[in-house]
């Protein structure tokens, strides 16, 4: 179970009161000239995986969405996903996957890119929610070292807005909060909460695939030349 007292022994804030505080703090510049999400959009908004987006989210982007980042078609509600793969290879080029290839095999669900302008790649991974319903927001970085962090959605936004210390390395939740990350990596990864991936070559492995499916449609088709073949 997550921690429930930060380290002087209050309650740790979580969710929909974690997001207003982050967003009175983000007020004071990052969402200084808001861009909110319409009722009526923000009602039917759907993550990849039908669900919708939690009570913290809404509370986010019913103030404003462009900080966030993240597209959406305003028509349907359904909000736009990539792979991890693909988020990897966009946002540090062709080679990067093999990089990364241990937490391209982990994290094999959709991801959604949030978070804007940075050196580190960012997406909102929607594997499992937690207890408060929130999913995990993914740092990755390249360097120095190829390493992927993971956060609560809600610590994230409050630790971007300024609303809570930033953690060390980069993503990693501030102190109070390590149980509640560590749940989130337990549900929705291997119980790793920041690692480095061990690389692999992506490619080969691709074309290996490949190969075994070119052997099984082979033996398909060779099972169907023995029987047109038979009296």
């Amino acid at each position: 179970m997550a921690n429930k007292t930060d380290t002087k022994g209050g309650a740790l804030l979580r969710g929909t009161k974690l997001i207003k505080k982050a967003i009175e703090k983000g007020r004071e510049e990052a969402l200084a000239e808001p861009e909110p999400v319409a009722a009526a959009v923000l009602k039917k908004l759907t993550l990849p995986n039908g669900e919708s987006v939690s009570s913290s989210m809404k509370e986010l982007l019913k103030v404003d969405a462009l900080w966030l980042g993240m597209e959406f078609d305003e028509d349907e509600g359904d909000i736009e996903s990539v792979s991890f793969e693909e988020a990897v290879e966009d946002f540090f080029g062709e080679d990067a996957p093999a990089l990364f290839s241990e937490a391209c095999d982990l994290f094999e669900g959709d991801c959604v890119l949030i978070g804007g302008a940075s050196e580190a790649l960012r997406v909102l991974y929607v594997g499992e929610a937690d207890e408060s319903g929130e999913y995990a927001v993914l740092t990755i970085a390249k360097t120095p070292k190829p390493w992927v962090e993971l956060a609560p959605f809600d610590v994230w936004v409050a630790q971007e807005l300024g609303a809570l210390p930033a953690g060390s390395p980069l993503g990693a939740v501030p102190p109070g909060y390590e149980a509640a990350a560590k749940e989130l990596a337990d549900a929705t990864g291997d119980g790793r909460v920041g690692f480095a991936p061990t690389a692999g070559e992506r490619e080969e492995r691709e074309e290996g695939d490949d190969d075994e499916e070119a052997e099984d449609g082979d033996t398909t088709d060779e099972a169907t030349d023995e029987a047109k073949r038979e009296p």
